[in-house]
């Protein structure tokens, strides 16, 4: 039998696709925080809502979703490579939004890493940045870890 996964846009086998990621929302206003992390190699989904990151929930992710995942991070893999670093709101006026959530992605695929960040009235935010995230907390919420 062949090592690798079958790439479903080409129908070819693909080496083993290794990437992980770690994905933040915080609320300074309110103190809540959320993070969620994963990586192919272990494939363990694991979220922790506290800065301290001392209280982990971990849920093992199957085939099937793992496959989910990395069909997101490798469709989307080139666009999020390219995108700033930081899409954040710099607010020059004194009424600034207190209500800011505050969110960054790091992917790590192979040896190539990427880090962006933002914030919840970011404009201009790349579809590929929203589609990885979209998966995540799919999957996320579907194995109950936030």
């Amino acid at each position: 039998m062949s090592k690798g996964k079958t790439d479903e846009i080409s129908q070819t086998l693909v080496p083993d696709f290794h990437y992980s990621f770690k994905y933040t929302e915080s609320d300074n206003q309110t103190n809540i925080y959320l993070l969620i992390s994963y990586d192919s190699k272990t494939r363990l989904l694991k979220s922790s809502t506290d800065l301290s990151g001392t209280n982990v929930s971990e849920k093992a992710i199957n085939d099937a979703d793992d496959n989910e995942l990395s069909n997101s991070i490798r469709s989307n893999r080139d666009d999020f490579f390219d995108s700033i670093p930081d899409y954040s709101i710099k607010s020059d006026s004194k009424g600034e939004d207190q209500n800011t959530v505050l969110y960054s992605l790091t992917v790590t695929v192979k040896d190539d890493v990427h880090t962006t960040k933002w914030a919840n009235a970011s404009k201009d935010l790349p579809d590929s940045i929203i589609k990885i995230v979209d998966e995540i907390k799919k999957l996320s919420i579907k194995k109950k870890i936030i």
